[in-house]
Formats: C-alpha cells, sequence, structure tokens
C-alpha cells in the first residue's frame, strides 16, 4: 500500500466519520473537513511526487471524490435546507448532469470512473471552499451560482471527452490535452 493509496482511503474513512459530528460539534466537523480536504490535495502531488501513478490510484481516488462529493450535498441538504428548497431547480440540475457524466463513463467503459480534468480540480476547490464558507460563515448565493456554473462547464467537457474519445487516459488534463483515438 502506497502513500496515495492510504491517503485516499484515509478521505472516505474521515468523511465517514464526520457524519458523527454534523450537528454535534461544528468545530471539529469542520477540522475533520479540511483534514478531507487535505488528503485530496495530497493524494495526487504524493503520486506524482513519488512516481506512486496507478490505474488503481486513479480509480480509489475517483471512489474517494465521489463518496466526499456525496456526501456534501448530503451534509449541505442537511445543514442548510433552506436555502437547498430555494435553490432546488439548480442543485438538482447539477447534481443530475453530474450523474449523467458518470453513469455515461461507466456504460461506455464498465467502470466507475472519472477523468482527472483540470476543470475537475477547479470544481473540486470551488466546492470545497463554497461549504466551507458556508460552514464557517453563511451560505453565500453568488458563490453558489459561480460554482454552479464551473461544475456545468466541467461535466460539459467531460461529456465531450467521453463522446469525441473511445479511451481517454484518466489523467487528460483538458479536452485540448486530449489524444483522438476513435
Amino acid at each position: 500500500m502506497n502513500i496515495p493509496n492510504v491517503l485516499s482511503y484515509s478521505r472516505i474513512v474521515l468523511v465517514i466519520l464526520n457524519y458523527l459530528f454534523l450537528f454535534q460539534n461544528k468545530t471539529m466537523f469542520s477540522i475533520i473537513f479540511v483534514l478531507i480536504g487535505l488528503t485530496d490535495v495530497f493524494d495526487g502531488f504524493f503520486a506524482r511526487l513519488l512516481n506512486q501513478q496507478t490505474n488503481y490510484g486513479a480509480k480509489l481516488d475517483t471512489v474517494a471524490d465521489i463518496v466526499l462529493t456525496s456526501s456534501i450535498i448530503v451534509w449541505f441538504v442537511m445543514l442548510f435546507p433552506e436555502f437547498f428548497k430555494t435553490q432546488l431547480v439548480l442543485s438538482l440540475t447539477l447534481i443530475s448532469v453530474f450523474v449523467l457524466v458518470i453513469m455515461f463513463h461507466f456504460v461506455r467503459h464498465k467502470s466507475l470512473g472519472s477523468l482527472h480534468l483540470w476543470s475537475s480540480k477547479f470544481f473540486a476547490v470551488m466546492l470545497f471552499l463554497f461549504f466551507l464558507h458556508a460552514i464557517i460563515y453563511d451560505v453565500s448565493t453568488i458563490f453558489f451560482y459561480v460554482l454552479f456554473t464551473v461544475g456545468i462547464v466541467r461535466c460539459i467537457e467531460e461529456f465531450g471527452i467521453l463522446i469525441l474519445n473511445k479511451n481517454p487516459p484518466m489523467n487528460t488534463k483538458t479536452i485540448f490535452h486530449l489524444k483522438w483515438n476513435r
């Protein structure tokens, strides 16, 4: 077991653990949430630094990302139900588009996955900061609209890559870096 995979597994465990603190201890919840974010940053960093990039690690990272993203949605709905209700259409649109891209990837490649695009990383940072801001201060509608836009653009890019390329590498950075092999 290498360091990047330990960090990805840690992210999954910390997400599950953080459900215990959701309503009990806001400070502990926030601290663990920041630790979760750090595992997301450092798993890829150490994989590249230590030359430990593997297909298994990329898939594990994707599973950990899906667990985290799904949990952020659940936590957000539980902590901020009124905001979620007021932004229901946009929220469900974004969630649906993400699910469609994941399902398309699964149907086409017979595996749970997502490309590690720069737009995906940017969206992950935005989602992390949006949720952290909401926990510490309050929910920002403007921040939500920016997050929504970034998320839709990210999904369009990944969907486009999956349509145009039968087997894109998991570590494709952007649609412009893609080598076409139809």
